[in-house]
């Protein structure tokens, strides 16, 4: 695959986001402006951000101390963040690595139940082990290997398939840069 053609997939994804977003605002007024540029076969797009204040729905602030706070700010619900011991943190907490990975792993469970609900497929527990793989030279996740412990109710070769794919698909995978390494491993016992 080339440039182009990630280039022409993230002009598409824009646009389908941009149609979504003016149907959703534009009988509401709220749309403050929506420019779109389509240039030589949509090789180029402009846009210009949605102004609409309960559009932002997480917020972020710095504690201090190497530590963070994210709050959903539809819910409330918190989650804070502490560097990790090998990076001058204390490691109290998740990093915002450790979150990286585990949204990898909680999205595609998610995205697991919800196939499943949608094809008749009783789920029963999902259990992952994930581990995390850093790089050095820069500091980044190089990979991150996940282990899935499925409770088997009975499930033919097809459903897997089904479960397996879903989780691959999920849309933390699809939005996981390609230099890191994801090894999946499904055990349904």
């Amino acid at each position: 695959r080339t440039n182009e053609y990630f280039k022409r997939r993230c002009i598409i994804e824009q646009l389908r986001i941009i149609k979504h977003e003016y149907k959703r605002f534009r009988s509401a007024k709220k749309v403050k402006t929506l420019a779109i540029y389509v240039a030589s076969k949509m090789k180029f797009v402009e846009l210009t951000t949605f102004t609409k204040k309960n559009m932002i729905s997480m917020k972020a602030r710095y504690n201090g101390d190497l530590t963070c706070t994210a709050t959903h700010l539809k819910y409330g619900v918190e989650l804070t963040t502490d560097a990790p011991v090998d990076n001058n943190g204390k490691g109290s907490t998740f990093s915002p690595t450790d979150l990286l990975c585990t949204s990898l792993a909680t999205c595609m469970m998610t995205i697991m139940a919800i196939t499943a609900n949608a094809k008749g497929i009783q789920l029963g527990k999902i259990e992952v082990n994930i581990e995390k793989i850093m790089a050095a030279e820069p500091r980044r996740v190089s990979g991150i290997n996940l282990h899935f412990t499925i409770e088997n109710r009975g499930f033919d070769h097809r459903e897997m398939e089904i479960l397996k794919n879903a989780a691959l698909t999920c849309p933390v995978a699809k939005s996981i840069h390609p230099d890191i390494i994801v090894n999946t491993e499904f055990l349904f016992e």
